[in-house]
């Protein structure tokens, strides 16, 4: 309920085991709250125990630090928090000196330096971060969604497909990759991506209502558009401009 902007992890435990992962990166103009369908199966073992086995299901990304390091880890993300930017960037240099192989805080350190305002050295640091790990969603979806406010939109297309493939269910992916087509005037592409942020986060991805309306409208799909901005208000119904959308509803639905 009412959760802040940031980057989060929703794990999913069984028996004590973390058997699946969920990234979050949220970054919303009003604190909202947020809900994450989940779907996963059940695999028995072959004793017939219900613990699924390694191969089975996504390994958590979660780097494997030693004991010195995981202090000064917290403490960069902790600094973060509070938007000590300069500080927390200071201390993941530190932990990334002694490990560059640390894809985790490779990641962390480049969405640092994007808050901060850095994007090249952002953007470095996510490739170092894919480097260690290639098949880092995080780090995808983060260097994706970089590119779309650096207008490297092909960049971003080739980051956000990547980070779908891997993990289909993630909104997050979703939605940026619909929105890198919007900027590339590819809508047909945009539709399909943008839907399915709203099916798997209907709440959190209320945005693309817009995104669709907009396409819509321009296509001259005025009843389609219209269909998508009452979808919209009825997440969003604080809206400032919502007697503007009721009207263009009212006049095209």
């Amino acid at each position: 309920m009412a959760i802040r902007n940031g980057e989060y992890d929703l794990a999913v435990e069984s028996e004590g085991v973390e058997i699946a992962k969920f990234h979050w990166f949220i970054q919303e103009n009003r604190s909202t709250d947020r809900r994450q369908d989940i779907t996963l199966i059940w695999r028995s073992s072959p004793s017939g125990q219900g613990v699924p086995g390694g191969t089975e299901v996504p390994a958590a990304d979660l780097y494997k630090r030693n004991s010195q390091s995981q202090p000064g880890y917290e403490q960069a993300l902790q600094a973060a928090a509070r938007k000590e930017y300069d500080k927390a960037i200071e201390l993941m240099k530190k932990i990334l000196a002694e490990d560059p192989k640390d894809f985790e805080a490779w990641s962390k350190l480049g969405l640092m330096q994007f808050l901060k305002g850095d994007a090249a050295e952002s953007e470095k640091s996510y490739m170092h971060s894919l480097e260690a790990k290639p098949d880092y969603v995080a780090a995808l979806v983060n260097l994706g969604n970089l590119r779309i406010t650096t207008k490297n939109f092909d960049g971003a297309i080739e980051s956000l497909s990547k980070a779908v493939e891997l993990q289909p269910v993630s909104a997050d992916a979703n939605y940026l990759l619909g929105e890198a087509y919007l900027q590339v005037k590819k809508g047909s592409k945009a539709v399909g991506y943008l839907t399915e942020a709203i099916r798997l986060d209907p709440t959190g991805k209320a945005d693309a209502h817009l995104r669709l309306a907009a396409l819509y409208n321009a296509a001259k799909l005025k009843d389609k558009a219209a269909a998508e901005y009452e979808q919209f208000l009825a997440k969003r119904p604080d809206y400032p401009d919502r007697k503007k959308l009721e009207e263009y509803i009212r006049q095209n639905k």
